[in-house]
Order: structure tokens, then C-alpha cells, then sequence
């Protein structure tokens, strides 16, 4: 959910308004709006949620970049956030392909560096597979290219994951993924 933001040249307004605040925190009873919201500590989306009859909870981030969208799959168990999964998505027209994924064994606790590592490993070895078959040759500059990529993507706020594109690109994933209904079919 997004509250509308308007930009001057010295400083950034927010506008409130009920409506909004019903968005953001709906009453008792009401249903909550489907929608991506942003959790400024992981620098991610959360698109989706499931708990257990047990209580443990799996949540599902998307981190949106130009050229990369990265899902993340964790796990809340007790006191513990546990990384499960993480896939690499990249652009194939107005949909998205999976390229990559990778699934933790045993229990890691979630740590934003070891997620950073683990998807510039992904996407460093996604490239080098295949910039041969894009005409370029294999450098240490696509090492040094992709892991600038992955950590623009995980060092971004809100503002930032939503520019140029961004939040076409969140829109089109949650519509393929089938998530976020509110969002999908919303004007914002």
C-alpha cells in the first residue's frame, strides 16, 4: 500500500487522509486490502503470508529491480527467521521467467548478508553461463556488474524499488504470481 507522495523541489510532502489510514490499518473485523507492503528492514516486499495450524508463518518477499526481481521465501519459527528459498526472475516480455533458485538446507538464520551473497552467487553464475550466448566474454567486470546490481536491489527504500519501472514490474509479478489482488486490479 502505497500513501500518495508528492515530490518538491526542497522537500517531500505526504498527503493523509482517512481512507489511507483505513488502508493501512483496517478495523477490526474488516478485511485487510491484498497488497505488497514494504518492510523496511529486509528492503523487500511482503506479497505473501501463510500460517500453520502450529503458528509458524512463511512469508514471501519480492525485491524489485530493473533487470532482476528476486523472490524470498522465510520462515518464522518461534523466535527464529530462517532463510528458506530464494529464486531469481528475470524479464522475458510482460512476464517473468525463473532462472535461478536456491533452497537453504537445515536452519540459517535470516541475515541480510548471506542473502546478498547468496543471490549475487546466483545471479553472478546465471551470467556467466550465459554471456557467451549474448556475444560477450567472460571478465571479471560481470562478477563486479552483478553484484553492484544486487546490492542496489537490497539497499533500496521504498521510493527507490518503485522508479523508472518498478512498480509496473511489481505489478506484473504479483498478477503472474496471482497475488495481491487489491493491488493487481488497483490504479496506483
Amino acid at each position: 500500500m502505497r500513501i500518495e507522495t508528492s515530490k518538491t523541489t526542497a522537500t517531500t510532502t505526504t498527503v493523509i487522509t482517512p481512507a489511507n489510514l483505513g488502508l493501512i490499518f483496517p478495523e477490526f473485523g474488516t478485511k485487510a486490502p491484498d497488497v505488497p507492503h514494504y518492510d523496511s528492514e529486509k528492503h523487500m516486499y511482503i506479497v505473501d503470508q501463510y500460517c500453520s495450524a502450529a503458528g509458524n508463518r512463511a512469508i514471501t518477499y519480492v525485491a524489485v529491480g530493473r533487470q532482476l526481481v528476486v523472490e524470498v521465501a522465510i520462515g518464522l519459527y518461534h523466535c527464529w527467521t530462517l532463510l528458506n528459498k530464494v529464486r531469481l526472475l528475470i524479464p522475458h516480455g510482460k512476464q517473468f521467467e525463473v532462472v535461478k533458485t536456491f533452497e537453504w538446507q537445515g536452519t540459517v538464520l535470516y541475515e541480510l548478508a548471506e542473502l546478498r551473497n547468496q543471490i549475487a552467487s546466483l545471479a553472478t553464475e546465471y551470467a556467466l553461463d550465459n554471456i557467451g550466448l549474448a556475444g560477450g566474454e567472460v571478465t571479471k567486470d560481470v562478477s563486479r556488474f552483478v553484484g553492484g546490481m544486487v546490492a542496489d536491489l537490497l539497499a533500496q527504500d521504498v521510493d527507490s524499488q518503485l522508479e523508472d519501472n518498478g512498480l509496473e514490474i511489481l505489478r506484473a509479478y504479483c498478477r503472474q504470481m496471482n497475488l495481491c489482488k487489491d493491488f493487481v486490479t488497483s490504479d496506483r
